[in-house]
């Protein structure tokens, strides 16, 4: 039986796909309609959550032992932790976008507060689910210390 540690470091690279994109999350909402049969209004949202992480620094400690069943043949259990600092962040992208439309008008509910809709910055009404775009709100930030714990177990020929 052969007891053996392991200590080391490295960088965790979280750079997303083969093109370098981390993950994201879009969702696209359209709605048009005509009101009081003159006034149409056509509206688009579009929001994107993104995943954005940043390299780390990582430290590796860890041990296991090696046992030989034959001077060829074995087996190995091995145990590594693996500690970082935690480096995601989410954020998000929102943007609404009004299509002017002909005749200009507006319109508003009757439920308080109230939603409305305007086709046209003449009306001098704006849409109350429109407004500036959003980019890169962070609506979570990581903090502190990942770790993680990796049990392996194998059989080992020596050649």
């Amino acid at each position: 039986m052969i007891p053996y540690l392991t200590v080391g470091a490295g960088v965790k690279s979280s750079g997303g796909d083969c093109q370098g994109d981390t993950p994201k999350t879009t969702i696209v909402g359209a709605y048009r309609f005509v009101f009081n049969g003159t006034t149409p209004v056509n509206e688009t949202d579009s929001v994107t959550i993104r995943h954005a992480a940043g390299n780390s620094l990582v430290g590796i400690l860890g041990g296991g032992v090696k046992y030989y069943l034959s001077p060829r043949w074995g087996v190995r259990f091995d145990a590594r932790w693996y500690l970082s600092r935690n480096a995601i962040d989410n954020l998000v992208d929102a943007n609404a976008i009004v299509t002017p439309g002909s005749p200009a008008g507006s319109v508003a509910s009757a439920t308080s507060p109230a939603i409305q809709f305007g086709n046209s910055p003449s009306t001098g009404i704006r849409s109350s689910l429109s407004g500036p775009a959003l980019t890169g709100f962070r609506t979570f930030e990581g903090g502190g210390l990942q770790n993680q714990l990796s049990l392996t177990a194998g059989l080992l020929w020596r050649f």
